[in-house]
């Protein structure tokens, strides 16, 4: 496996550094709140016992398994994500399975896949950090048989995200934060405005292109405790280092308040705020 080119080097870096150990430590955390979406992604992709899949940014492993499942017996998962950190979780974590699952470091848009390779391309919020989002959507289709399919989930914009926006703007009110100069630049929102998923794989050159809005809720703080979702938002998630640069009696305020907010999302057994995702599909 080879690759042409080396664009995308802050993903890079940042996924074999900081983010990438942020995962592989929190992967409980993050499985507990993102695979509902990934097993909605996959009920849209309908993948077929048989078929080869392709699991764009597959992270730490779980929604290649996910789709091993489903393709057995005869078919096959290949794992593809830029963290070799990531990656060797999830050779942990798929090491038995009734069909062949492999995993290979490698930036999807750019790597030189073998033509017609795979009868599906999947990723759950894996295709949203792309330097050039329609090089490598063209890159994709060329490893997709004739009339191979792509289906992926991507967060919709923050306001449509109240695990993102509710913290944030209580953060806010004690700390100035950052704010994006451009929304559509790489990162976990970059498709979040309605139709540009859709826009670019047309560009790439797809057909038969379908976005359907998928509204839904994701447990805080991988489940449990208001304290547990408040310890996820100051000590493991993206604010948290602005959150830990403020004055001690700062961060309690935020605390308080956190605690206050996420109270009133909580039942029996978790945290729960508002997720809105796009699950995409498109045909080569």
């Amino acid at each position: 496996m080879t690759e042409q080119a080396r664009p995308n080097t802050d993903q890079a870096e940042f996924w074999n550094g900081p983010g990438g150990e942020t995962w592989t430590t929190q992967r409980d955390r993050f499985n507990t709140m993102l695979r509902p979406i990934g097993l909605a992604a996959i009920a849209r992709a309908a993948p077929q016992a048989g078929e080869h899949v392709l699991d764009v940014g597959c992270g730490t492993g779980e929604t290649t398994g996910d789709l091993a499942r489903h393709v057995a017996p005869g078919g096959s998962v290949t794992g593809l994500d830029i963290s070799e950190l990531m990656l060797a979780e999830a050779r942990r974590f798929n090491q038995d399975h009734d069909v062949p699952v492999t995993f290979h470091a490698a930036d999807a848009q750019v790597h030189a896949f073998e033509e017609a390779a795979f009868d599906l391309v999947f990723s759950r919020f894996g295709v949203m950090f792309f330097e050039d989002s329609v090089a490598a959507f063209a890159n994709l289709k060329r490893a997709l048989k004739p009339d191979g399919r792509v289906t992926f989930a991507c967060w919709q914009s923050v306001e449509c995200n109240g695990w993102v926006h509710v913290p944030r703007d209580i953060v806010a009110k004690h700390i100035a934060l950052e704010n994006p100069t451009d929304p559509t630049a790489p990162g976990p929102f970059a498709f979040g405005a309605e139709g540009r998923a859709a826009g670019l794989l047309r560009d790439a050159g797809f057909r038969d292109i379908t976005v359907e809005a998928h509204d839904t809720e994701v447990v805080m703080g991988g489940g449990g405790s208001v304290e547990a979702a408040v310890f996820a938002v100051t000590d493991q998630g993206p604010l948290s280092r602005a959150i830990h640069d403020a004055p001690e009696d700062v961060q309690q305020r935020i605390r308080d308040d956190l605690t206050e907010a996420l109270s009133h999302h909580a039942d029996d057994d978790a945290v729960r705020l508002g997720a809105g995702v796009w699950l995409v599909t498109a045909r080569a």
